[in-house]
């Protein structure tokens, strides 16, 4: 019982998986305009600027975060069109590659179709770099043979798919950095809301009416959240 209450009154109230980021934020804006309205004397001035460059930290990294992610998914479409573009290729130029490299039955062609046309059909988004991969170097082998339009084609397949990837994956480190990087704007966040609410309640001392003209920790969870569930608000 006593370790609870300790928690409670020491630990991280904030660091609680009901009280959504958006609502963190709201609450510190809340916060924010309560002690302008009772900055009177000018008494709050440090505790006012400091709370306001944790809050737009905070937020500016947020909005960050959800730009690199809709790159990320730009980016993620054109590599999805990229992988459709290339079945569709490999689809309709089956029988242009059998013909130039000397029929169905010809080591050319089984090169490029060792298990049929349905292998390009059916494969997975990690399959693809191997078929590929297979098809440039096949390419570049039957330079001769094949018409250049189709080479050209199937050769920039394979340098684009090399720079979309790339691309993505620099995305995509991207937003995993900008995620950990919120997460420590947000636990900055949480520790001055933390250390402003011992000040307050140091300033007016057992007086939890006053404490709570500047706190409205009803901002903090769901309208209608019920004590002890587990159900995580996004």
């Amino acid at each position: 019982m006593k370790e609870v209450l300790f928690n409670h009154i020491f630990g991280n109230i904030f660091d609680d998986v009901r009280i959504t980021t958006p609502r963190l934020t709201n609450f510190a804006e809340d916060v924010h305009s309560r002690l302008l309205s009772q900055n009177t004397n000018q008494e709050y001035d440090a505790q006012i600027a400091e709370l306001r460059v944790a809050i737009d930290e905070l937020t500016t990294k947020i909005s960050k975060v959800d730009v690199d992610l809709a790159i990320q998914y730009g980016d993620t479409l054109t590599v999805d069109r990229l992988i459709a573009d290339f079945k569709q290729v490999m689809q309709e130029k089956e029988g242009v590659i059998a013909d130039a490299l000397g029929g169905f039955d010809s080591v050319g062609y089984i090169e490029f179709y060792p298990k049929g046309e349905v292998e390009y059909n059916q494969a997975t988004k990690e399959k693809l770099p191997v078929l590929i991969n297979r098809v440039a170097v096949l390419a570049q082998n039957y330079t001769v043979q094949l018409p250049p339009s189709l080479t050209t084609t199937l050769l920039a397949m394979a340098t684009h798919w090399e720079l979309y990837r790339n691309k993505q994956q620099k995305q995509k480190g991207a937003v995993s950095e900008g995620r950990y990087d919120r997460s420590e704007k947000r636990k900055a966040l949480e520790i001055i809301l933390h250390q402003l609410m011992h000040f307050i309640a140091q300033k007016f001392p057992t007086n939890s009416h006053h404490c709570s003209i500047f706190f409205d920790v009803h901002l903090l969870y769901a309208t209608g959240h019920k004590k002890g569930s587990k159900k995580k608000e996004y």
